[in-house]
């Protein structure tokens, strides 16, 4: 567990410095510019530890692409990989105790883990779907009034970070991501 989780910090920081170094652009390489405006919500500051620490926590999340998308953020990286580790921790024991399981044949208690892991998968993916489509509509109205919300296009992560919040408090994202 502790060899994951050291993986799970190394992997963040490196998805996250390199999003934040090429902007939106790296993403489109690996996700649909669909997927990517799809977090948008996170982008409110007000929500976004909140959010990001339940969506990581939460299995059967799209724990990759909010990994690349924090990178597009205003979030500092060592509260993300707080985040990134330990709310993925649930996650990871339970794929540990399964895997252990069924390696010592006992396919009752592999059984149980990953019957209640499906279980709270579905459900996280009902709320995360929930959250999506309520963000969505709720950019859908401000887009009539004139903001569509939208990532992409040209934009690199600046333009991101600078629609992000209105927060005079919040730290600028680097300059390096308008590269």
């Amino acid at each position: 567990i502790i060899l994951c989780q050291i993986s799970v910090a190394i992997g963040t920081a490196l998805v996250f410095c390199f999003v934040r170094y090429f902007g939106t652009k790296a993403l489109e390489v690996f996700f649909p510019l669909e997927k990517i405006n799809s977090l948008r919500f996170l982008s409110n500051n007000k929500r976004l530890y909140l959010l990001s620490g339940i969506l990581f926590f939460i299995p059967g999340t799209p724990k990759d692409l909010i990994t690349y998308f924090m990178g597009l953020t205003r979030i500092k990286l060592l509260p993300l990989l707080a985040l990134s580790v330990f709310c993925r921790l649930p996650s990871i024991i339970t794929s540990t105790i399964s895997g252990n399981a069924l390696g010592q044949a006992q396919y009752q208690l592999a059984g149980i883990v990953i019957a209640g892991t499906v279980i709270i998968s579905i459900v996280g993916i009902i709320i995360y779907r929930h959250i999506s489509k309520k963000e969505t509509e709720a950019r859908k109205l401000a887009g009539s009034a004139g903001n569509t919300g939208e990532i992409g296009g040209s934009d690199t992560g600046p333009e991101l970070a600078a629609a992000v919040t209105s927060d005079d408090a919040a730290e600028s994202v680097p300059e390096a991501a308008a590269k």
